[in-house]
């Protein structure tokens, strides 16, 4: 998706064509979902809100575990995009947190070149894993299957 959408914009002359481009052909997840994304890169966070906010999905940008942890309403979010690599507390050690909480979202992990143990941990989890670099729409069909499948969006 981010892909796409860089590469839509940047052969779309105004806004609206971008627009009218990115809709005809995107396989929609529910547009009044809220999908959280801990990314301390905020480069590739910005860039993700940016390709997630572009298909109609609310974002909430943390740039820690700890920012999550500490926000009220994350009880409120639909699906977590969770990096690994995270300053102080890995994506794994967030997710346990979050379940040991009660926070129940759908995850997924986003890592480079995980290990055979982060694999087997995020699927003890009931969590999914797209491998960086983020290339191809998988992290957006991964969400848009976790919304309509799994949860849906929260009322």
């Amino acid at each position: 998706m981010l892909c796409r959408a860089l590469s839509s914009l940047l052969e779309c002359r105004d806004v609206a064509r971008f627009q009218a481009r990115m809709q005809s052909d995107a396989k929609f997840a529910p547009r009044s979902a809220t999908v959280a994304i801990i990314e301390d890169d905020a480069a590739v966070c910005n860039a993700l809100a940016f390709s997630l906010q572009t298909d109609g999905l609310s974002v909430r940008e943390y740039g820690c575990a700890e920012d999550l942890l500490k926000d009220a309403f994350a009880v409120e979010i639909d699906c977590l995009v969770v990096d690994y690599r995270l300053p102080n507390m890995n994506g794994l050690d967030m997710l346990k947190e979050l379940r040991r909480r009660g926070i129940d979202a759908p995850a997924i992990l986003i890592a480079t070149e995980p290990s055979p143990a982060v694999r087997a941990a995020v699927g003890l989890m009931g969590a999914s894993i797209v491998e960086k670099p983020l290339l191809t729409e998988e992290l957006y069909d991964l969400i848009a299957l976790e919304l309509r499948s799994r949860r849906g969006p929260r009322n």
